[in-house]
């Protein structure tokens, strides 16, 4: 009777840890793409749950509200890849006055595959839910090895929806049919 010990070569163990790490390599671009991409749609979301409640806030409470980036000197201004403040603004002149409530902020987007814009310094709606002269678009825009984007426009009457996607890569375009604005 022969006893056969039975195991792995040290070759083989070494073939198998080699493709093992080649697998891992290809697969985790993908897998960090796919956790960037999901991670967009997840930022997607949350501004539109944002503009919402700016729209609802000033329709329930009566009274003028502000969404914008603001500097150290409390206006709004025109990075809105900062720290986005949603604010009461009663006599909407588009500053955080001491007699003003903050309701919400947001978090800045720091990550440079990320784009915020909107046409105007300020997203604003009034006591009946206008939008009036802060009517515009505005855009979410991630951009790596694949690109997502989302146009929220709003309407002079406030109405905030999803601009439609019509450029050949799947992206929305701004209402007068430019592309979405993205990094670079």
């Amino acid at each position: 009777m022969v006893l056969r010990h039975s195991g792995f070569t040290l070759l083989e163990l070494l073939v198998v840890i080699s493709i093992s790490a080649i697998l891992v390599a290809l697969g985790s671009g993908y897998i960090d793409d796919t956790i960037n991409r999901m991670s967009a749609k997840q930022k997607v979301s949350e501004i539109q749950l944002l503009l919402s409640k700016a729209r609802a806030t000033a329709l329930f409470s009566n009274t003028k509200v502000t969404l914008c980036p603001l500097t150290n000197q409390q206006h709004c201004g025109n990075d809105w890849n900062e720290e986005l403040s949603l604010f009461t603004d009663p006599n909407h002149n588009r500053i955080l006055d001491s007699n003003e409530t903050i309701l919400q902020r947001f978090p800045p987007s720091k990550n440079k595959h990320t784009l915020r814009h909107f046409n105007s310094l300020a997203v604003g709606f009034d006591g009946q839910g206008f939008a009036s002269y802060n009517a515009g678009s505005f855009s979410y825009c991630y951009k790596n090895k694949s690109t997502l984007g989302a146009i929220f426009i709003i309407s002079r009457i406030g109405r905030v929806r999803f601009a439609m996607t019509t450029d050949a890569n799947n992206l929305p375009t701004t209402p007068n049919g430019n592309p979405i604005p993205c990094p670079i």
